[in-house]
């Protein structure tokens, strides 16, 4: 009697499907027609996200469309590296709904490969550390929306950027069109919302 018995869900055929399958031939599991092992071998984590979502691996110009936060992180710091600096955190991490200020799985980082979705919140943070005297980190908040099928930044912390900070000799013209068209959203978003001594502040900040 005792040997007719299951234990749990033993020998019980919950579904068959074609998506992954054991092999032994090569003693695999095999998921979509790739051994798993060898996807975990020689696969990057967007190749295999990438192998998920659409049924077969990337080629090159497939992953260049694939954003992830260590992408987006390395163009973050591309001109501060390019004088020989670098700051000692992520550029950028997610924000919580409830009160959790990180709050992933998405962030902007040197080790971070999850894909930047439509809908989804970042900060974003770079500075500048001299040891011994002083730092800069400006953070704000970012949108990612869909434009056209391209996906974007926009941010949504609108405040004044201290101005007194800023050497304008080493903007160039797209860097200063940028400031300036900031600006103006932050006075323009807020102005209806301010007393006349507000706005007259605020005015002095924005232009």
């Amino acid at each position: 009697m005792a040997e007719d018995i299951k234990k749990g869900l033993l020998g019980i055929v919950v579904d068959e499907t074609t998506i992954s399958q054991v092999v032994p031939d090569i003693n695999s599991l095999t998921y979509r027609g790739y051994a798993v092992q060898d996807l975990c071998d020689s696969c990057s984590f967007e190749e295999v996200a990438y192998l998920i979502l659409n049924k077969e691996l990337p080629n090159k110009t497939n992953l260049k469309k694939f954003n992830t936060g260590k992408k987006v992180d390395t163009r973050a710091r591309h001109f501060l590296k390019k004088d020989g600096f670098d700051y000692p955190h992520g550029t950028g991490h997610g924000v919580g709904f409830f009160s959790n200020v990180h709050e992933g799985p998405q962030s902007i980082t040197k080790i971070n490969t999850v894909k930047l979705e439509k809908g989804m919140i970042v900060s974003n943070e770079p500075g500048y550390y001299k040891k011994g005297h002083y730092g800069i980190r400006i953070e704000n908040l970012l949108y990612i929306k869909k434009i056209n099928n391209k996906l974007h930044f926009e941010n949504l912390t609108l405040a004044p950027i201290e101005k007194d900070l800023i050497n304008f000799k080493l903007l160039n013209n797209k860097e200063k069109k940028y400031l300036n068209g900031y600006h103006m959203k932050v006075y323009m978003t807020l102005n209806p919302y301010l007393n006349k001594t507000e706005k007259t502040w605020l005015k002095s900040f924005t232009s």
